[in-house]
């Protein structure tokens, strides 16, 4: 009996088409779930015959990745909710497959059974690959979506993608050397819009060394209107997002794939790009942006830091894949001299490269236009991770790698600005996390002691103290250093705005990074003092210390049932109105139409909203030939796998409107 394909609607919603309603969205986001669920239940053939002949399942997974991937930092929108279980079973799909690759059971599937086998897939690698259900535009993808809330799961799948797929890895050098080519035509095309001149000194290109220059500083343009100023900041807020955008991408894909890294490490030229893009060209978008702007910098201001956080922590993974790599290779055998030694010569070549290319000059400011090496001693500790290898790799010694532990400490006392940055930013985060841990421990002691305080008249003796919540202080830590890293993004924000914020998008900084940017905020956010401090943490004995009566003895008694105020005052459902509550008319959620089942059950409706559904996502593939790659040499025979750019219009004759570039990756959307 031969298997029915599992039919899956194309993955749209209401954001990539307004006309989806919400009841139609929530019909296919069912089908979806019942469609992934049938599938997963599947034995291994049967699942890997879907995987290869139901087209339906790859056009669904593929543009799901993409989607999801680009709204990533929405997670506190509707439709991103009701998509829990979607990008459960997602996962759990790819997760499979990554399982049963080099399953006997697959392999005869691919070579010996019919119609499988007349396909001509080599292997279990070629198939996924000729399929499009494994790409270098899918594990980016599974890295930026699934990353950071599984790193090692998502680690171990794309280590075993690639090690089945070996051709994947070429992908990725071919996708890497686009990245280098788009980012320089992004700094070549800003120099020249910006600067007013082809700068000279290389300054923005990534390949001179420059010490003796100043790209910081561009060379000083002609007067222009004020129109003319609004319209550079423009088109610098757009290249400032693409730009986050790629990083982000790039970021995602080399935290979970110390193989990836590593070839960035290898790429002939993405290094170099790297640092000229981090030394010459950000000090200039930055300056444009956030110096000569009197309003508005505050968005641009979290992008730019974004950006950099990103950009450093590329390098920080790559370093990282150097030291995994090595002790990877070298398994039992650590002693080996000549590979001690190559991995200290990878080590500082790559450490003296960012010494050799960060224009080090007075009063540089952190993260506004200090160079790529000081910025990464002060927001990941460069000198303390090789400090950490020398005692755990190397055993305690290591002369070359030590010097550069001491150069790097010494950076931070080069100028007084590094200085002024590194005391604010040290006491910022010293104060919150003290803050935090003091109220903590007041409040052991207070629970210790059992001591009432006074401070005015009180309503009696307070009872005994409960048992403290443990869970609810370790959330407040948490919190804490969340906050922390949300005011790296936005210094200006009061800590408590900041939780309020993570409280409404369930500790979630990615959400509120997106919503902030965005200024889509719920009206209680919108209209909240966003300079409010945090209020500290109170346990029962605390709050019932603050409850004060008036002076007087006489306090008159009151019915706490007659001066009570709610919304059910008197009615039915009022617990203490004495009435019945009818079970029947309480609902938990949305009200809809009908029970779920009724609805799922009526086929002509399912149909209907199905329907609709396909028209839309008809109506969004009936567009006509998008040539907004051509100007850039990337046609559609051009093999890359990275989504990285979504447009790139170019007019080489005319320089007056701004060049529009964004992609698709990251909480910035800049389309």
């Amino acid at each position: 009996m031969s298997l029915t394909p599992v039919d899956i609607l194309p993955f749209v919603t209401p954001v990539t088409d307004p006309t989806i309603s919400e009841m139609d969205f929530s019909v296919a986001v069912d089908d979806w779930n019942e469609s992934l669920s049938r599938i997963l239940k599947h034995n291994t053939k049967a699942f890997w015959t879907e995987l290869l002949q139901n087209q339906s399942l790859s056009r669904f997974l593929n543009s799901f990745l993409g989607e999801y991937a680009s709204f990533r930092g929405n997670k506190g929108d509707i439709w991103i909710m009701e998509l829990e279980e979607v990008v459960r079973r997602v996962f759990m799909i790819y997760h499979r497959i990554a399982e049963s690759m080099t399953d006997n059971q697959v392999t005869t599937l691919i070579n010996e059974t019919q119609p499988i086998a007349s396909l001509g897939f080599d292997d279990a690698g070629s198939a996924l690959l000729d399929t499009g259900l494994v790409s270098t535009s899918v594990l980016m993808d599974l890295a930026g979506i699934y990353g950071s809330s599984d790193p090692e799961g998502v680690s171990k799948m794309v280590s075993t993608f690639l090690q089945n797929t070996p051709s994947l890895i070429g992908d990725f050098r071919t996708s890497t050397g686009t990245v280098v080519q788009i980012i320089r035509r992004v700094q070549k095309k800003f120099e020249k819009g910006i600067t007013g001149g082809s700068g000279g000194s290389g300054a923005g290109k990534g390949k001179g060394k420059g010490k003796s220059v100043s790209p910081a500083v561009p060379a000083s343009p002609e007067p222009s209107t004020p129109e003319q100023d609004e319209e550079k900041r423009t088109e610098a807020f757009q290249y400032a997002s693409a730009l986050a955008n790629v990083a982000y991408a790039i970021d995602s894909i080399s935290a979970v794939s110390p193989t990836l890294a590593t070839e960035l490490h290898q790429h002939a030229a993405f290094m170099q790009c790297l640092f000229g893009c981090y030394n010459y060209t950000l000090p200039i978008l930055t300056k444009v942006l956030i110096e000569s702007t009197t309003g508005g910098e505050f968005r641009s201001q979290a992008v730019l830091n974004f950006l950099r956080l990103k950009m450093l922590s590329i390098v920080r993974n790559i370093l990282e894949s150097i030291v995994k790599d090595h002790q990877q290779t070298v398994g039992d055998d650590e002693d080996d001299e000549d590979s001690m030694a190559a991995l200290t010569d990878t080590i500082c070549r790559l450490v003296a490269d960012l010494d050799e290319q960060s224009p080090l000059q007075e009063d540089m400011v952190p993260m506004f236009d200090a160079p790529i090496i000081l910025d990464l001693e002060i927001q990941f500790s460069l000198s303390e991770m090789l400090s950490m290898w020398i005692t755990d790799v190397f055993h305690g010694e290591n002369d070359r790698i030590a010097f550069w532990v001491e150069k790097l400490r010494n950076l931070l006392s080069f100028n007084p600005a590094t200085i002024t940055f590194l005391d604010e930013h040290n006491m910022r985060k010293s104060e919150k996390m003290a803050r935090a841990m003091s109220h903590l421990y007041i409040n052991e002691e207070k629970s210790r002691s059992g001591s009432t305080i006074h401070t005015g008249s009180y309503m009696g003796t307070p009872p005994p103290l409960p048992a403290r919540n443990a869970a609810q202080e370790e959330d407040y830590v948490k919190r804490t250093l969340l906050i922390s890293q949300l005011q790296d993004l936005f210094p200006d924000l009061g800590d408590g705005f900041l939780e309020a914020c993570l409280i409404s998008f369930k500790d979630d900084p990615e959400s509120v990074t997106m919503h902030l940017l965005e200024e889509d905020l719920p009206s209680d956010l919108a209209t909240m003092d966003r300079s409010t401090v945090r209020a500290p943490q109170q346990t029962a004995l605390d709050s019932m210390a603050l409850v004060q009566v008036p002076a007087h003895d006489d306090v008159e008694e009151q019915d706490v049932l007659s001066t009570r105020r709610n919304i059910f005052d008197g009615d039915e459902f009022d617990m203490f109105s004495g009435n019945q509550v009818d079970k029947t008319k309480m609902y938990r959620g949305k009200k809809g139409p009908k029970d779920v089942e009724v609805v799922l059950d009526d086929k002509e409706f399912v149909t209907q909203h199905k329907s609709a559904i396909m028209k839309a996502v008809e109506s969004m593939y009936d567009d006509e030939y998008d040539d907004t790659y051509d100007s850039m040499g990337l046609t559609n025979n051009t093999q890359t796998s990275f989504k990285l750019v979504d447009a790139v219009n170019e007019d080489e004759s005319n320089n007056t409107q701004p060049q529009q570039l964004a992609t698709s990756y990251g909480p910035f959307n800049c389309a």
